[in-house]
């Protein structure tokens, strides 16, 4: 198949599924896109990619498991501890000065690193707001002060101020258009002075507001927002 051929029948499968079902993959990156979708081909056995959007708009059991195929699941509780060092000696002592933390965990998967933050918050004092938006199930002792709700940051607009946003290791999968349209999202939803906390292989560099913030800590990607 021609690259061509293939690059037509990819935007003819995520402009299908966000036409039917209101989920957009039309901005990710390419590469990344490419594969996760011919393994949805092999899996399916659907032989093009063509014969998958067949499959996906009639079936939606195919949908949900090429939604799951797409989308990015990895995650674990204090996954990358350096970070939650980091957030504890940088971050922490900024958050102390406020009534009360709000945060908004996006693109938290089931959940396991917004309890992690939950019990970072705790033994520091400081759980007081927290907001995640997917699904997860922990001890009911920790939900006390978690939110999960759904939140499509393709297409949603900010909903609250935060203290904190978090948004590790997902940007990575989109490309440059919907990466500055999320910045932008991001930049309204934070109060001055706000934490934003990215992926390691992420950055600000090449955004529009890549002047509107100071590093707290280079290789951890803690930004607070200055303007």
């Amino acid at each position: 198949m021609s690259d061509d051929l293939e690059g037509l029948e990819i935007e003819l499968l995520t402009t299908g599924v966000y036409r039917r079902y209101g989920i957009d993959f039309r901005n990710y990156a390419y590469a990344s896109l490419r594969r996760r979708l011919w393994n949805s081909v092999r899996a399916e056995d659907t032989g093009t990619i063509l014969g998958l959007l067949d499959r996906a708009l009639r079936d939606l059991q195919v949908m949900e498991r090429l939604l799951l195929q797409l989308s990015v699941n990895v995650t674990s509780m204090f996954r990358d501890p350096t970070f939650y060092l980091s957030f504890r000696q940088n971050v922490v002592p900024l958050l102390r000065a406020h009534p009360f933390v709000r945060i908004w965990h996006a693109g938290c998967s089931t959940g396991e690193e917004v309890y992690s933050m939950a019990v970072l918050l705790e033994e520091e004092g400081l759980y007081d707001y927290t907001e995640g938006y997917d699904f997860a199930l922990f001890r009911q002792s920790l939900r006390r002060n978690l939110v999960f709700a759904h939140h499509n940051l393709v297409t949603d607009g900010s909903f609250n101020e935060f203290n904190v946003v978090l948004c590790r290791n997902v940007m990575i999968y989109f490309d440059r258009t919907l990466q500055n349209r999320i910045h932008r999202l991001f930049y309204a939803s934070l109060r001055r002075f706000g934490i934003l906390a990215l992926g390691r292989k992420e950055c600000l560099r090449g955004t529009a507001h890549e002047a509107d913030y100071a590093e707290l800590d280079r290789v951890e990607k803690l930004f607070r927002r200055t303007a």
